[in-house]
């Protein structure tokens, strides 16, 4: 059974999507979202039915390039460590354990 974040992902309409696009702007080799954040993060609200669904970004465009996560999968990160880059080649599905391993190098290489 789909959750109703995948079910509103699915039925995303046309003005969705270019309301993403047009809140995306090319930086060097990333696709940053300059819309909504909250805690950091890209944050898209789908308004479909009687409650409005609210969605990371990055999750959003993760979805629709790769498909559902995997099970053991459940964070959406990037490979370049801009948090707020939607590049599908940059985005990737990690479980929470390669999440905090990826987050403890990153932090290793700025010290």
């Amino acid at each position: 059974m789909l959750s109703q974040r995948d079910l509103a992902i699915r039925n995303l309409r046309e003005k969705d999507y270019r309301a993403i696009l047009d809140r995306v702007e090319i930086e060097g080799d990333c696709h940053v979202w300059k819309g909504r954040l909250s805690r950091g993060k890209g944050r898209f609200t789908i308004y479909q039915g009687p409650q409005p669904v609210e969605i990371t970004v990055a999750r959003l465009v993760a979805y629709l390039a790769f498909g559902k996560a995997p099970e053991n999968k459940t964070q959406v990160t990037t490979t370049c460590n801009n948090r707020n880059c939607l590049r599908k080649e940059h985005l990737t599905y990690a479980s929470d354990e390669e999440v905090r391993k990826r987050r403890k190098e990153r932090n290793a290489r700025r010290r």
